[in-house]
């Protein structure tokens, strides 16, 4: 299960734990030690590529740019789950991301993604506040989207909603990716600052059932 922009989730060995070999995606080193660190057993390291890599029981860790994560450095990638990777990153960039997502997964896998809205759209962040419209326009073309769940505001006025996605077969319209990808340069210090300091929860009993009826997993 591919986990794009990980940081150090505890999310990923609730994954692990239901029997799920995972894959996280993390640019900030800091994280990556941090997550194994934290972890049971022992830590093997290797470097491929682009991308120095820590394996600690089934989860793997790549830290390096997602964008230098390719289809040829996996033999298969059925599922994903995307829990603060859209929303850590800029508008400029958002676009650059989605459609590199689409190009690493074949069709027919699927995923969840939980975007974030707050009361006002004002640019602050990360995390960024993306709408359901954006939502719709970055990954509809390649991806087929069902609302799950809206989640009642929070007392910051966030509000999370819970998205399905399913890859969409070949001659779906893949969407170009943005010209203006530089700005991934200009803004990934402001993101590895905040990822490196996420630690997520643990998936919530209600998403997880969510999760694994809709991607037919076990649970």
């Amino acid at each position: 299960m591919l986990v794009p922009l990980c940081g150090k989730s505890l999310d990923m060995r609730w994954l692990a734990a239901q029997g799920h070999p995972v894959l996280g995606i993390e640019l900030a080193r800091q994280a990556c030690e941090a997550f194994v660190a934290e972890g049971v057993g022992d830590v093997s390291r290797y470097r491929l590529d682009h991308f120095e890599c820590f394996r600690q029981g089934p989860v793997e860790l790549w830290c390096g740019d997602f964008f230098h994560f390719h289809i040829d450095h996996v033999d298969h990638l059925d599922a994903f789950y995307d829990r603060a990777a859209l929303i850590a990153l800029p508008e400029a960039t958002r676009q650059r991301y989605a459609f590199h997502l689409a190009q690493l997964l074949p069709p027919g896998a699927r995923g969840l993604l939980i975007s974030l809205e707050r009361d006002t759209e004002r640019e602050q962040g990360p995390p960024f506040h993306v709408s359901e419209a954006e939502i719709r326009r970055l990954l509809g073309a390649n991806f087929t989207l069902e609302v799950l769940e809206r989640r009642a505001p929070d007392d910051r006025g966030l509000r999370e909603t819970v998205w399905a996605l399913v890859r969409k077969g070949p001659g779906a319209g893949l969407l170009d990716a943005s010209p203006e990808w530089t700005y991934w340069s200009s803004w990934r210090i402001r993101v590895v600052s905040w990822k490196a300091r996420v630690r997520a929860s643990p998936i919530t009993r209600e998403t997880s059932s969510v999760f694994f009826s809709w991607l037919g997993l076990r649970a």
